[in-house]
């Protein structure tokens, strides 16, 4: 059996040697036809085509083409291989001998099979080596054209043959993973291409095909399969019946049980292996699955429903992107099926609240929602926010529950109240009055918009929301309009949003409803603190004809109540004194434009009792009349304040930007000005402070690490209250903003240096309070911290050592977390450090205790690097008792005139 095997492995390693596709050689045909003149000396049994005459039915080949006689002796060599292995399955093939039989198959493929197919059907060969390209062009060149029927009968030999070699299993692993696509490409064109005259022989053999292709595509992983046929499809030069047949099989494949899910796959599969920018056009991805060849459009809707749900929830963020976009795809088809198959689906737990829910349920609608329609950066592939704008007041309720607290599920809702708002300022939205008015009062007077019924609320407990019963009227108001204006103020950057809810603020001033006075202390309220907001100061100024309108409207309206509306008509004149003066310093003045506030302002200033609303009213009155010469002082005070402002009220300003590095910079100016003793910055520490403490709380390293620099800067200037400060932040915060605090309170130590120890007390108590922290980096960095406050403090640390000694036993025999372990030991090693020698002094009653219980760490503990700790730390005691008892001997020689000294 060894040797029929290594005959046959052999005759293979011939007949590729040297004639590999791969192998760059100039004459192609020569090798060719030396290989079957060795092969016919060497081999008797290969030259025979005993096999491929048993496979193709035929008892003579036309073997006067060179290349064709090749691939004949190669198939049979295969063959023979094939059943060698049949008849002994235990048999194995080598690394080598497998390469072999691979480039045999790669000789079979490209030489006997890719061109006798039909054009466009399969990879053509110049997409696949461009020196595999030559050798064909070549072989063509010098050999005789071969008919259509030929190429046929050639197709249908190779076919069989491989349809018989990939039922071994040896074979079958080395053809169908690499020729998968050729496989399928061939099965395709016998089945599907249209014959001229078929016979009932030619039709058996189809069906046979057709079988076969059918138990490739059933036996086969669903995604792989998929994708090769998408490749196939994809061909600019496939033909129309190839493209339509295989289009049936894509479509047979997405409608079988898990075909939606096996088709998102296939397309990641397909855009890893071969084009990474086919995630990108999620569109054309949605159309795929969305729009098959099937006659019934509503019934593969309601297939693929499940599958799209199954999408959204991935965890797969690509997988998740299709999902969506699918559903889009859907929604802009028919916006009324959609909503009611799939978008009502994932919405059911807002549309019918009920304290009953479970309260995943809740969650995971939240998510849904937020993935379909508010996922950040999702604009070109999310569903539209309309078709979710109904349920804006149930969402508002939802925000006022989460609000406050850090919860994951906040910034989700937030996220989506944000695009409905955002959704609203888009031109040619009807709703816009109906969803602010719900958004920003307690009101839904309208039909078709869903809120919470009196008696449910949403609350949060334990990062889990869900709904309760309360009593009708318990749920405040107040608090959600003052949380839907501060996200206005968060998340607008623009501005476009600000001066959207402004005008509408401004519109619902006008009511003259004697029963809303309420309503109009929190419209009063709302409009003063945007009017205060630099976003929307810019966004009137770029467009202030409206803002005018509805102040002059105001005005009008309100000349009999004036004194009453003091404060709102005081509001609106400064909106226009702004208005004049940004159009005096910048010159870009329209005057036409306050032509109907000319009429109204002298009625304002006769009718009021308010000094300050007629004076300002006056002043505005001149400067529109003489088209801003009267307002010229203002406009040079103006300018004057600008110039003078100093550059520690400049940085203050930066301070609070929304652009992180202008807000980062002007931190660093701080930390500078206090560092060079600016007496207006001491004046402000207090305010610098508070800005350095909340910046110590972002996520973003640069503006973290400037505040921690900044918050070291300042306790060294102002130790006694600053210093005391942190370190009572120290004991209060937690996580991360510990940690941060922490290093600002070493940063400090280093820089007091001899100042240090005049606040051992305040920071040791501090820095000990972090070793109870349930987080274990927490621990290890405040026994970390410790340490370095030893180190530094040497003998002055007093009799407390006793105390952090005791703490270190307890971290080393207690603590589960390795690095707390380390840690303190670490402030074991740095203590001794700091002592020096006198830790013999210092450390006389435990010293001994101390020793043993290093080498007890160093030998029973399994951490190499609490190990390694110990070891320094045991290097340390060694080091001060060798200076004590052999100190270095001192050579100096004293000299003395007359006395000696005492």
């Amino acid at each position: 059996m060894e040797t029929s095997l290594k005959q046959i492995i052999d005759a293979t390693a011939l007949l590729v040697s040297p004639c590999s596709i791969t192998a760059k050689r100039v004459d192609f045909l020569s090798a060719l036809k030396s290989n079957i003149s060795k092969i016919s000396t060497e081999n008797a049994q290969i030259p025979s085509l005993v096999h491929l005459k048993n496979v193709s039915g035929r008892e003579k080949f036309s073997l006067e083409n060179i290349s064709w006689h090749h691939i004949c002796l190669c198939l049979e060599a295969l063959l023979q291989l094939r059943a060698h292995l049949l008849n002994d399955k235990e048999e194995l093939l080598s690394i080598s001998q497998q390469r072999s039989v691979r480039l045999c198959l790669e000789l079979v493929i490209t030489l006997g099979l890719l061109p006798n197919l039909l054009r466009g059907v399969g990879l053509s060969i110049e997409h696949r080596s461009s020196h595999a390209q030559k050798i064909f062009i070549e072989i063509s060149d010098n050999e005789e054209p071969v008919s259509n029927e030929e190429k046929f009968e050639r197709v249908i030999v190779v076919t069989k043959s491989l349809w018989l070699l990939i039922e071994e299993e040896t074979l079958n692993g080395l053809i169908l993973p690499r020729y998968m696509v050729d496989l399928l490409a061939v099965l395709c064109q016998l089945v599907f291409a249209p014959y001229k005259n078929p016979t009932p022989e030619l039709m058996a053999i189809v069906a046979n095909f057709k079988s076969n292709l059918d138990h490739v595509i059933a036996n086969s992983h669903k995604p792989v399969i998929i994708s090769e046929l998408m490749l196939l499809q994809g061909n600019k030069e496939c033909p129309k019946w190839m493209r339509v047949g295989v289009g049936k099989l894509l479509t047979s494949r997405l409608l079988d049980k898990n075909g939606v899910i096996a088709t998102v796959q296939a397309i990641q599969y397909s855009s890893s292996k071969n084009n990474p920018k086919l995630l990108t056009g999620l569109d054309s991805v949605a159309r795929l699955i969305t729009s098959p060849l099937v006659t019934d459009a509503a019934k593969y809707s309601s297939i693929i429903v499940p599958p799209l749900i199954e999408l959204i929830r991935s965890e797969d963020s690509t997988s998740m992107k299709i999902g969506v976009s699918c559903v889009r795809s859907l929604y802009e088809k028919n916006k009324t099926s959609c909503k009611e198959m799939i978008l009502f689906q994932l919405l059911n737990p807002v549309i019918n609240p009920s304290a009953s829910l479970p309260e995943q349920e809740i969650y995971q609608c939240i998510v849904d929602v937020h993935r379909c329609f508010a996922y950040p950066g999702g604009d070109k592939w999310t569903v539209p926010i309309e078709a979710i704008c109904i349920f804006c007041g149930i969402f508002k309720s939802l925000y006022i529950a989460t609000v406050d607290t850090t919860s994951n599920i906040q910034t989700l809702v937030e996220d989506i109240v944000w695009a409905i708002l955002c959704y609203c300022d888009c031109i040619g939205c009807e709703d816009i009055t109906k969803i602010s008015t719900i958004l920003l009062f307690d009101e839904n007077p309208f039909e078709n918009f869903y809120s919470l019924p009196e008696n449910i609320q949403f609350e949060l407990e334990n990062d889990t929301i869900k709904y309760v019963n309360v009593k009708y009227g318990s749920r405040t108001v107040k608090k959600l309009d003052r949380s839907i204006l501060k996200l206005v103020k968060k998340k607008d950057i623009g501005g476009s949003v600000s001066k959207r809810v402004f005008v509408f603020l401004m519109k619902c001033s006008l009511s003259r409803n004697e029963d809303l006075s309420e309503k109009k202390v929190f419209i009063s309220e709302s409009l003063a603190d945007l009017a205060e907001c630099s976003k929307v100061q810019k966004s009137i100024l770029q467009d202030p004809v409206p803002v005018i309108d509805f102040i002059t409207s105001f005005v009008d309206n309100n000349l009999d109540q004036c004194d009453s509306e003091s404060e709102m008509i005081c509001l609106s004149l400064m909106l226009l004194s702004i208005i004049l003066n940004d159009m005096i310093v910048s010159n870009k003045a329209d005057w036409s434009i306050f032509g109907k506030v000319m009429v109204s302002l002298p009625l304002l200033s006769r009718k009021t009792k308010n000094s300050e609303i007629k004076t300002l009213s006056d002043e505005i009155y001149k400067m529109i009349l003489c088209q801003g010469t009267s307002g010229e002082r203002t406009r040079r005070r103006f300018e004057f304040y600008e110039n003078e402002k100093s550059e520690c009220a400049k940085a203050l300003e930066d301070a609070c930007n929304e652009l992180l590095p202008v807000r980062g910079h002007a931190m660093i100016i701080l930390a500078k000005l206090v560092s060079q003793g600016d007496s207006e910055a001491k004046a402000k520490k207090d305010a610098i402070l508070c800005v350095f403490q909340e910046n110590l709380k972002h996520e973003d390293s640069y503006l973290y690490l400037t505040a921690i620099e900044g918050l070291a800067c300042l306790a060294t200037e102002y130790p006694d209250t600053v210093l005391l400060t942190l370190a009572e932040e120290y004991v209060r915060s937690e996580g991360n903003v510990k940690l941060k605090v922490g290093e600002s309170l070493m940063r400090v130590i280093r820089n007091l240096g001899e100042m240090a120890p005049v606040y051992k007390s305040e920071l040791i108590n501090a820095l000990l309070s972090g070793v109870r922290d349930s987080d274990f980096l927490v621990r290890a960095s405040s026994l970390s911290n410790v340490g370095e406050l030893c180190k530094l403090l040497g003998y002055r640390i007093g009799p407390i050592v006793e105390e952090i000694l005791n703490c270190v036993e307890s971290v080393v025999l207690t603590d589960k977390s390795p690095e707390p372990r380390r840690a303190a030991v670490l402030l074991v090693t740095l203590l001794l450090r700091g002592l020096s020698r006198d830790a013999l002094q210092v450390l006389e009653p435990i010293l001994v205790p101390l020793y043993r219980a290093l080498k007890r760490t160093y030998q029973l503990e399994k951490d190499d690097v609490t190990k390694l700790h110990a070891q320094l730390a045991l290097q340390e005691i060694d080091s001060i008792v060798q200076d004590f008892l052999c100190p270095e001997p001192n050579f100096s020689k004293r000299i003395f005139v007359l006395d000696r000294p005492s």
